[in-house]
């Protein structure tokens, strides 16, 4: 009895050390290879829409000249707030793993209009000898006003930026700044109408500017971006009407857009 238990016990041993031995025989399996993680590229063309707010700051000098009634000026501040928006192309190229340089265009429609109304005393005609052999001045009331229009704007730009992190830009920008403006004016003397005169012109300027970029899903993209623009002076001339204005403009704009890269 005891004989047969511990031929079976042997038995089984001797078939688990074979077992373990055709294990160890076996080749191993290779493990699956590694898929490499694609990195997106920011070399190529977007195009997209954006929105946002230009605060508009144009302060304003203008003169009126009469031959028989003298002279007088003014000057004023036109606060053009107002939201704008419209589309946004560009093209960049990727340098390295970190940089990123490309140029940048946009063009955005906004519209805000102000006016400003002043009333001046004009020298007036000269002294004249009243009853009693007095003197009397014949003063001249002149009241004007001055009515300043943007519209759209665009900028032409170059960027450059680094890379956060493979999906974040950040980056800077300046170049070229084109503005819509329109002017109308008109005065009375006395109460009695006198003339009116109207301009309309493209201011052109400067901006500079920085933004985030980031990588929203496949190739969509979504940007924040601020930018300062000086349009430096403009002077309007209205020989005919002895009048000349001057306006000098600077804008901050705030925007945010949505882009597709090709």
């Amino acid at each position: 009895m005891r004989f047969g238990m511990c031929a079976a016990g042997l038995a089984a041993l001797m078939g688990f050390d074979v077992a373990v031995a055709s294990a160890a025989d076996l080749p191993l399996r290779a493990a699956p290879p590694m898929v490499p993680v694609a990195l997106p590229s920011w070399t190529g063309f977007t195009i997209g829409v954006q929105g946002g707010y230009r605060f508009d700051e144009t302060r304003g000098a203008g003169s009126l000249f009469d031959p028989v009634l003298g002279s007088t000026t003014a000057s004023r501040r036109f606060d053009l707030d107002t939201g704008v928006g419209g589309p946004r192309v560009g093209y960049d190229v990727q340098v390295g793993p970190s940089f990123v340089v490309g140029v940048a265009g946009d063009f955005s429609w906004g519209d805000a209009r102000r006016t400003a109304t002043e009333t001046l005393v004009l020298p007036g005609l000269p002294p004249v000898a009243g009853a009693g052999g007095s003197a009397a001045v014949a003063l001249a009331v002149a009241t004007g006003s001055l009515t300043v229009r943007h519209q759209w704007d665009a900028t032409v730009r170059v960027r450059a930026g680094y890379l956060f992190t493979p999906t974040l830009l950040g980056y800077v920008t300046g170049g070229l700044a084109l503005l819509d403006e329109r002017v109308n004016a008109s005065y009375t003397v006395n109460g009695v109408f006198g003339n009116s005169f109207s301009a309309s012109n493209t201011r052109t300027g400067w901006t500079v500017g920085a933004g985030l970029e980031t990588v929203l899903f496949g190739r969509w993209r979504g940007h924040v971006e601020y930018r300062y623009a000086d349009y430096g002076s403009q002077t309007y001339t209205w020989a005919a009407e002895g009048a000349t204005g001057k306006l000098k403009t600077t804008t901050n704009t705030v925007l945010a857009g949505v882009s597709y890269a090709f």
